[in-house]
């Protein structure tokens, strides 16, 4: 196996790895642009691993024919099933033992419907990448957790 096909398949396997545990954990990247290369890059990965193996060829135009196609579906996905990102209104509480652990309100513009709103736990694990569960405020052990209450604003709303 040559460089360039192992880092195709490191590249694939990072980046799908990554936006499986997106979509079937609690794992959340809280970034759509972050999001959308992620999966720029495991589509284009993906067509050329194929193309490659069906094709056996490694011509220029075989790998922009294949990222042009990634770029096209890419673009497909942001059109049809973006549906905005959830932004942080206000950090509730803020953990007494985790300094990278809070509990927020956050809001998603759904267009015309206004906005849909939840509580999380968040656990920052890295930038863009977080560890998120819906909660209930009612619940909240007041030994483990400080109210803090930081407005944060992100949809630059009006009033309060």
């Amino acid at each position: 196996m040559r460089m360039n096909t192992i880092t195709k398949y490191f590249l694939f396997i990072i980046s799908t790895s990554i936006l499986l545990l997106d979509a079937l954990t609690p794992v959340a990247i809280d970034n759509s642009k972050i999001y959308l290369t992620l999966f720029f890059i495991s589509v284009s990965t993906f067509i050329l691993i194929i193309a490659n193996h069906f094709f056996k060829s490694k011509s220029k135009s075989l790998v922009a024919i294949s990222i042009s196609l990634a770029g096209l579906l890419c673009f497909i996905k942001y059109s049809f099933a973006w549906s905005g990102d959830w932004k942080t209104q206000t950090i509730i509480y803020q953990n007494l033992h985790l300094g990278n652990r809070t509990i927020e309100f956050r809001m998603r513009d759904i267009g015309a419907l206004g906005y849909k709103k939840r509580p999380i736990d968040r656990i920052k694990i890295i930038p863009f990448i977080d560890w998120i569960n819906e909660i209930s405020i009612e619940k909240i052990d007041t030994l483990t957790w400080k109210k803090v209450d930081i407005d944060i604003n992100s949809f630059e709303l009006k009033g309060g």
